[in-house]
């Protein structure tokens, strides 16, 4: 089970952080989606404010995206535009 990912369904957890130029162009993205009826819950992480959930996703860069279906992880990637998150997450959701 990966922590802070949803039980059941879609998840999309976000560690960011304010100082992270990637972070603050992704987090548009992140957020428009976690609006949309498209059935993915959204978590996002602060990493400035929460120090050990990313050493638990063994964090390496900021930003990270990590998809998961039913609590495990499917995929994982840094920074994106909204286009290259849409592709992603649709060639990874089976």
């Amino acid at each position: 089970m990966t922590p802070m990912a949803p039980a059941t369904g879609l998840g999309l957890i976000f560690v960011h952080a304010s100082w992270c130029a990637p972070c603050q162009r992704t987090k548009p993205s992140i957020e428009a989606i976690s609006q949309e009826d498209n059935g993915i819950a959204v978590v996002m992480i602060d990493g400035d404010e929460d120090l050990d959930t990313p050493a638990l996703l063994e964090l390496k860069t900021f930003p990270l995206i990590v998809l998961t279906r039913d609590g495990e992880e499917l995929a994982r990637r840094g920074s994106a535009t909204r286009e290259e998150l849409d592709a992603w997450i649709q060639e990874n959701r089976g």
